[in-house]
């Protein structure tokens, strides 16, 4: 059983959980993931390690409630269990130190960015990221990117917060109108789509 030890609301239908695990906590690399169960005859799905702690043995997901799973997960509490986590599981991201790093997240997608970002920022890159959302109130992780990152723009699709636009309006002034010459992107968007390409 892996206890839920945190619970945050960050936003509409997004939640975090901070769940006791500590094997995966320790072998966990950015970019790996976990498959969780809440029951025995339930579905089994794939959540991304936004994040771990060693030393206290925890993982900690982000959730976007939007099927029967992740809707049942909005019922547990600081101090339930989840029966079933298994991982790490996927192949980890490649880092390496490569200078600039433009790091691009898109609504939900910023969960499974910021452990890539936290990782390109370990290895010693300058990191320039872009964190955008529908509108202010469907922003996640702007602190937790904001510590990570050297240079953090923030886009919202209504302009309610940050510059008005997508986060590809963003990169269009980096590379473009600033010149800023990128050695590797990385994007993950809303859906969990996601790239890494050298520039």
């Amino acid at each position: 059983m892996h206890e839920i030890r945190r619970r945050e609301n960050l936003g509409q239908d997004i939640d975090l959980y901070e769940v006791r695990a500590p094997d995966v906590a320790r072998m966990r690399k950015p970019g790996q993931f976990v498959i969780v169960r809440l029951c025995e005859e339930g579905e089994r799905i794939p959540l991304t390690i936004a994040d771990a702690d060693p030393e206290e043995g925890s993982i900690t997901l982000i959730v976007q409630a939007v099927g029967k799973t992740t809707r049942q997960m909005t019922l547990l509490s600081e101090g339930d269990e989840i029966p079933d986590i298994t991982g790490p599981l996927g192949k980890p991201t490649h880092i390496e130190k490569l200078g600039t790093v433009l790091c691009v997240g898109g609504g939900i997608g910023i969960a499974p960015l910021y452990p890539i970002t936290k990782g390109m920022r370990d290895a010693g890159n300058h990191i320039i990221s872009v964190i955008g959302a529908r509108s202010r109130g469907l922003l996640i992780l702007e602190d937790k990117m904001r510590s990570i990152s050297d240079e953090l723009i923030i886009t919202t699709d209504d302009g309610s917060y940050g510059m008005k636009g997508f986060v590809t309006d963003a990169i269009r002034r980096i590379v473009q109108e600033r010149g800023t010459k990128v050695d590797q992107a990385v994007a993950i968007g809303a859906r969990g789509v996601w790239f890494q390409l050298g520039v």
